[in-house]
């Protein structure tokens, strides 16, 4: 066998290249080109378990505290629905 055969028998298959779309991109676009959200891994040196433990602390907060001010409209809603019916507003 040549050696040109062998070269190509034993190449790996490359993956054809696809440009990359904006979806790909995390953060707003900074004038300068850089995202904020770089900037701000840089400044405070976070890795990505940090940002990972972040995300996911500041998502369950804020998903329970929406969900206790949900709660607490409806109970106040339906305390306060008898006051509504009885002043026959028009």
């Amino acid at each position: 066998m040549s050696a040109a055969v062998r070269a190509v028998i034993s190449a790996k298959p490359c993956a054809p290249s696809r440009p990359k779309s904006p979806r790909h991109t995390t953060g707003s676009a900074h004038p300068n080109g850089k995202t904020i959200i770089n900037k701000i891994v840089k400044r405070f040196s976070l890795l990505i378990i940090d940002r990972y433990i972040i995300r996911k602390f500041l998502s369950t907060f804020f998903f329970s505290i929406a969900l206790i001010m949900a709660i607490a409209v409806v109970f106040d809603f339906s305390e306060k629905i008898d006051d509504f019916w009885k002043a026959k507003l028009r």
